[in-house]
């Protein structure tokens, strides 16, 4: 049951870690796609009532984004690859605590002797 449960759990994270990857490919993949004029003009337009909202026309003073291109595009172009790893840190742990959690839970107890 141990060893059983410990190479399920393998074969589980592998398949996990795979599709985390796949899906940050997918996400890089879109994001570059679509990186077209109209979602650049409509990141200058938010800039500009950014602009007008730090000038103290609006109900919330913000500050303008520094970036002229759009976040995501700069997030998954740039720092993609520490994203990739974070994504990969934090699941790994994530899901350790869960294998912990579940394998102490399917423990039989064992008999204590006086």
């Amino acid at each position: 049951m141990n060893r059983r449960f410990l190479v399920i759990a393998g074969i589980v994270y592998g398949l996990l870690a795979t599709a985390s990857v796949i899906g940050m490919n997918r996400a890089r993949r879109g994001v570059m796609e679509n990186a077209s004029p109209t979602t650049q003009a409509d990141w200058e337009t938010w800039r500009a009532a950014a602009r007008e909202q730090a000038e103290g026309s609006g109900p919330v003073t913000r500050r303008v984004p520094k970036s002229e291109q759009p976040p995501a595009l700069v997030l998954l172009r740039d720092y993609y690859g520490m994203c990739l790893a974070a994504v990969l840190l934090f699941g790994s742990l994530s899901y350790l605590v869960l294998v912990f959690f579940l394998h102490g839970a399917t423990l039989k107890p064992r008999s204590i002797e006086s």
